[in-house]
């Protein structure tokens, strides 16, 4: 529940669990959830309520506890005493109070099945990569300037610049690819960066990036094949992923391609001997096309 909303009547496998009361807690990056649920087996009909604690105190370090509900008046003493411990900052002494009242029936991450387990590590992972990916950015940015100087000299940069330049370049790279709208001119000053301060790029998930990208953007072609800025921001990204040390499959690029060319092109070319510059510009940009492609076009 710190990692993921639910309803308060919600079915997880075969239970059907309402949740009867939740209170959450929250200060910096630790994070204390306690409160009632009932519990029902749709297999057995069974039903039981519960008491429960989650306290995050960042990262991987979860610690949870569950029992049976016995009486509203233990349940608020129980909750009151969880909260009154997180008040007062003192990890130590909030697991011994959860310890207290949830006995030996603790929990941990390793507890979840092994998808619930993978999800929230997933989310517990990003939050990681950002706050290096930040960290990494700032010191880039400072100190790219003096970088770009000394390569000017003919003198090297220090590893530890070339590993910061190579961790984030490889981000952006994907991160721009990835965008709905790949901004090419911001790509090729990546690409530039990246050989200027000779990092290694991260093949297989660029060469990835690429043929998803291009594919996309093909298939956004042949639903509007008049884009004639849509034709060159392909015939741009095609033309740096060749650049690419390792081969990009254009396969599917090349067959959208060719369906274009099959049931469009000779409209276009039609209207183009009849003077229409619009129609001239496209065939002039859907030719560079098949030329980057390999796929003979006149």
């Amino acid at each position: 529940s710190l990692f993921e909303s639910y309803d308060d009547k919600t079915k997880l496998f075969v239970y059907e669990v309402e949740r009867q009361d939740y209170r959450v807690r929250q200060a910096g990056r630790t994070k204390l959830a306690v409160g009632r649920m009932r519990i029902r087996s749709e297999q057995v009909g069974e039903a039981a309520t519960f008491m429960f604690g989650v306290l995050h105190m960042g990262d991987h370090n979860v610690v949870a506890g569950v029992r049976d509900y016995r009486s509203e008046g233990r349940y608020q003493a129980a909750m009151k005493e969880l909260e009154e411990a997180y008040e007062k900052v003192e990890m130590r002494d909030l697991v011994r109070t959860m310890d207290k009242h949830f006995g030996l029936s603790a929990y941990s991450l390793r507890s979840l099945f092994h998808d619930e387990r993978r999800k929230v590590l997933e989310m517990i992972l990003k939050s990681a990569r950002d706050n290096a990916e930040a960290s990494f950015r700032q010191l880039y940015e400072r100190d790219a300037p003096l970088m770009r100087f000394l390569l000017e000299l003919g003198i090297a940069p220090p590893k530890a610049f070339q590993a910061t330049a190579e961790f984030l370049i490889n981000i952006d790279l994907r991160n721009t690819l990835a965008q709905d709208e790949p901004d090419v001119a911001r790509l090729e000053w990546l690409m530039t960066d990246a050989k200027r301060y000779k990092v290694a790029l991260d093949q297989l998930a660029l060469v990835f990036a690429f043929r998803n990208t291009l594919e996309r953007l093909m298939k956004r072609l042949m639903l509007k094949h008049s884009d004639v800025a849509l034709i060159a921001k392909i015939i741009a990204l095609v033309a740096m992923a060749r650049r690419m040390p390792s081969q990009v499959d254009l396969w599917k690029v090349q067959n959208d391609f060719h369906t274009i060319l099959t049931n469009v092109y000779q409209t276009y070319r039609t209207r183009e001997s009849q003077g229409e510059a619009p129609a001239q510009e496209w065939v002039r940009q859907f030719t560079a096309l098949g030329d980057q492609l390999g796929v003979r076009v006149r």
